[in-house]
């Protein structure tokens, strides 16, 4: 890979992003909407249980009653409950579509910030360390020593397993350009 074709695929990769973006933003404001509609729809469905729990004391405690009438509205509480629990499934459905939506945009940026910095990485070089392989070993090397430095301060597991991945993703693009 030459700096050109870098260069290309940063900017396919800022495009793809920029679509992702907007998906996720588009995803976000439905997340939203179909959350508050959960809110209510689980409000509601609390509401409906305590109706039922109210029938059964009831049936209890009346020894007359209509038990066809109570029947029959227990059984569209019953039919109300099932369609909230299918809005409920459907809202989930799509609150887990949203939360791939974001880890997919969350590689993508990855690998770009990575390009980038190979790409800059060759502006900033040394002239030995013009060629694309020196700047990606730089990387890699100024990478590990990065971990190396956060594991001796005993930083937060996270940010050292968001460094690994970065040196992980550095590691492929190293492979890639047969370092």
């Amino acid at each position: 890979m030459n700096a050109n074709d870098i260069l290309e695929e940063m900017k396919k990769l800022r495009y793809e992003c920029r679509i992702l973006n907007a998906e996720i933003i588009n995803l976000q404001g439905k997340s939203k909407r179909k959350t508050q509609t959960l809110d209510s729809i689980i409000d509601q469905n609390n509401g409906m249980t305590e109706n039922v729990d109210v029938l059964k004391k009831q049936i209890i405690n009346f020894e007359l009653c209509d038990v066809d009438e109570l029947q029959r509205q227990y059984e569209e509480i019953q039919k109300e409950i099932k369609s909230h629990q299918a809005e409920y499934k459907d809202l989930c459905n799509d609150i887990s579509k949203l939360e791939d939506a974001l880890d997919i945009q969350r590689a993508s940026t990855l690998k770009q910030d990575i390009y980038g910095q190979l790409s800059c990485g060759y502006r900033t070089a040394p002239l030995k360390q013009i060629n694309k392989e020196g700047c990606a070993i730089a990387l890699k090397r100024s990478l590990e020593d990065e971990l190396n430095d956060l594991q001796e301060k005993g930083a937060p597991i996270r940010v050292i397993a968001k460094k690994r991945s970065q040196l992980s993703h550095v590691g492929i693009l190293c492979t890639q350009l047969r370092i």
